[in-house]
Parts: structure tokens; sequence; C-alpha cells
């Protein structure tokens, strides 16, 4: 037994085309992924934990996470996930989601700005 949907996307899975298309795209995205994390890593005074996601975790250090976000948004229009209210993470730690390649080099060049003026 099964509803619409799901018979919907048991097409798609059987679709050939379809699939080889799927797999491109995710293997683009895979390493769209691993160059974001890779130059974050670059970027000094925080500490980077990729994930499996489609984001990585940024310890900011000493930095407070709640006005590094405000500021970001305020000054560049950039939305980053402020994580103090997550249980387990002790410190000030922000979350970064892989967008595009232009939107990624965009954001790395907030960053680099903001994080290195210090």
């Amino acid at each position: 037994n099964q509803n619409g949907l799901s018979e919907y996307f048991f097409k798609l899975l059987s679709n050939k085309k379809f699939m080889n298309e799927y797999e491109k795209v995710r293997k683009r995205y895979i390493s769209e992924m691993s160059h974001f994390a890779y130059n974050l890593m670059k970027i000094p005074n925080i500490k980077i934990y990729p994930s499996s996601a489609n984001f990585v975790l940024i310890n900011l250090g000493d930095r407070d996470s709640f006005d590094f976000c405000c500021n970001l948004l305020i000054k560049h229009g950039l939305y980053v996930r402020e994580c103090s209210d997550k249980k387990g993470l002790e410190g000030n730690y922000i979350r970064l989601a892989c967008r595009t390649s232009k939107e990624n080099k965009e954001i790395i060049k907030i960053l680099r700005e903001e994080l290195c003026q210090y």
C-alpha cells in the first residue's frame, strides 16, 4: 500500500535519466561543500567542525556569537545561525550553510573581513 507521493518518488528512482542527473548534482554539491569547509579553515581565529550535512559548525573562540551574528546581519545582510541555545555546545558557536559557489565566496570574504580586523 502506497500513497501518491511515494509512488511519484518510486517512479523517479527507477528513471535512469533522473538518477544520472541526481548523481551529477550530488557529487557537485559534495565537492562544493568540501571546498567551502576548506576555505573556512584558512580563516584565522576560528575552529571549523565540518559535518556530513549542508553546514559547518564554527567556534568563534572568545568572540560573542550573538553580537557577531547581529553584526553580520546588520552590516552585510548575512543571516547566520547563532547556536547558544543548542544543548551540549559550550561557548560561542555559529552554523553556516553551504550555498552556491558564488554565495560561498561572498560569505568567506565577509567572514575574513570581520574576523581578521582585530
